[in-house]
């Protein structure tokens, strides 16, 4: 059989995926250091100081979230796509320690005796996310240890710094990025680290078998009588967007939320109401929403609190499973009645048309990659009554300004090279006014492989042809569509926002979160969205 060709704009993405998919697949174990050659001949935009003797805090801090804080101990990386597939090399995963990474929904664990980790991917896309933040660790981890030339104990008693080509302020963020693994981290590099990695039977029938697995389970714990009958509205965004606008359990807690972060967080805090009082624009249910997790996260005891009042509204939450990592929220469309506190920016002039509305929200946490092909996919067949499809998601951005809200009406998948040309319903409906954000519509995007697979070369290619967003899922979903309805004329309502996470081209993802810059847009989006399925469920009910 031939092998697959990987397609990109830039020969040296394309030749550094076969590189090592080609190795992985044959099923036998693969040293680290094998696949370094490629990825370095391709130097990634993320990985702007690769070849430069200080180490690149930005890239080492991009990897180490999407890496388990154990990586270091490890010394090999299994890779499968069921607890199945791990048992037939003689590993139960069941009885091993979860070990999760703090920016990726990856279902992975770890054998401490054995200094073996075990992932369950979701698509292929987790592979190029895994082997590259790999790479990229190891090669910035090579770096350390070659700088502290076996002086690691003297560099951490004294706070050499300097040593590393760091400043103080540098160093603490260094610090930042391991934490209370940073003592262990250092003292790994008088070691020799060289990971092995082996992908185990990998079939691709396997993703789409595992995800309408995980569908059936995740259906039958709903307690819906007929709910393939359900007319639905499906949403792809974060676990905390349409709750918050709907439920407002945060404008309860208001005070509470501002004085965890007056002292938790006064540069943020100050920042914010110096934003307010320079424009007068901010709104505090775009703060308070953007500030939930990590204001619940802090203060768990709000939690159950929280979940009982959305409970009441009627709203289920079914949290992630093994089969498939993403958590779920089916919201009735009448819980907006039983709300006490919706978002005062929802037009709901004729609200109680929604009383004896059956209709349904289902909100799935945005998947990584392909993974999101697989998941519309079985929502679509499952369905006899989908009313409409909306995508919220992050994405890169060449001309424009972090947080600014992005609407394509054409996607050119990288992975088929096919261009789909489609009506994106929030390029005509986009009713609430941007005050700190810009909006741009009718734009040109393009789904890539992975965020580590992104060069100057292929971004400047895309730019020069007028394309002006980066992510890396809006063609997985637009193609469950066409192989849904064999058109881009869709029947049913569909819709893309995205908002700007970074520019690949000047400022990248290691070196600035959205933070304080996306608060107004992520906020927009999802009342966009809301408001858009409310008005379609109050014209379908007249």
């Amino acid at each position: 059989m031939d092998q697959p060709i990987y397609k990109s704009a830039d020969p040296l993405v394309s030749e550094h995926l076969s590189e090592y998919r080609t190795a992985l697949e044959t099923g036998k174990e693969v040293f680290l250091h094998q696949l370094t050659e490629s990825y370095t001949k391709m130097s990634p935009l993320l990985h702007r100081s690769l070849n430069h003797p200080k180490v690149d805090l930005d890239a080492l801090n991009y990897c180490a979230q999407r890496l388990p804080k154990d990586i270091f101990k490890i010394n090999k990386y299994l890779l499968g796509q069921s607890r199945q597939n791990f048992l037939t090399t003689g590993h139960d995963i069941s009885t091993w320690k979860k070990c999760p990474s703090t920016a990726r929904r990856r279902l992975t664990y770890i054998n401490s005796a054995s200094t073996i980790l075990a992932s369950i991917l979701n698509s292929d896309s987790d592979i190029d996310d895994i082997i590259n933040s790999l790479i990229s660790y190891y090669l910035e981890y090579l770096k350390i240890k070659k700088l502290l030339n076996g002086r690691q104990s003297i560099f951490l008693a004294q706070n050499k710094f300097e040593w590393l080509g760091l400043n103080l302020e540098e160093f603490e963020f260094f610090k930042s990025i391991f934490n209370s693994h940073f003592q262990d981290f250092i003292l790994s590099t008088v070691g020799n680290y060289d990971l092995k990695i082996q992908l185990i039977n990998p079939d691709k029938q396997q993703y789409q078998d595992n995800v309408a697995k995980w569908w059936l389970q995740t259906s039958a714990k709903t307690m819906i009588f007929n709910l393939s009958e359900t007319p639905v509205y499906f949403v792809s965004s974060n676990s905390h967007s349409l709750i918050n606008i709907i439920g407002g359990y945060l404008n309860f807690k208001q005070n509470y939320v501002f004085d965890y972060l007056s002292k938790n967080q006064p540069d943020l805090y100050n920042r914010w109401f110096q934003s307010k009082m320079a424009t007068e624009n901010e709104q505090i249910n775009d703060f308070l929403y953007y500030m939930s997790n990590k204001y619940l996260s802090a203060n768990p005891e709000f939690v159950s609190e929280k979940k009982a009042y959305e409970k009441s509204l009627g709203i289920i939450e079914i949290p992630e499973d093994d089969l498939f990592p993403t958590d779920v929220q089916l919201i009735p469309l009448k819980s907006l009645i039983a709300s006490r506190n919706l978002d005062k920016n929802l037009r709901l002039d004729q609200l109680e048309k929604l009383t004896n509305s059956k209709a349904l929200i289902i909100n799935i946490q945005y998947p990584l990659g392909l993974a999101a092909n697989y998941l519309l996919e079985q929502i679509l067949k499952y369905f006899n009554q989908i009313k409409g499809v909306y995508i919220i998601g992050k994405a890169a951005i060449f001309n424009g300004s972090i947080g600014d809200i992005q609407i394509p009406e054409v996607v050119l998948d990288e992975i088929t090279s096919n261009t789909i040309q489609f009506k994106n319903i929030f390029n005509d409906y986009f009713p609430f006014e941007s005050h700190v954000s810009q909006i741009h519509k009718n734009q040109k995007a393009v789904c890539v492989y992975g965020t580590y697979l992104e060069t100057k070369l292929q971004m400047e290619m895309y730019l020069n042809a007028g394309y002006n967003i980066v992510e890396m899922e809006s063609s997985h979903f637009l193609n469950a569509m066409l192989n849904k309805y064999q058109t881009t004329e869709f029947p049913i309502d569909f819709g893309i926002i995205n908002y700007a996470s970074d520019n690949p081209l000047v400022e990248n993802l290691g070196q600035e979160t959205l933070t304080f810059r996306s608060i107004e847009s992520t906020y927009l989006s999802s009342l966009t969205v809301l408001q858009r399925i409310v008005d379609q469920e109050l014209a379908r009910t007249v």
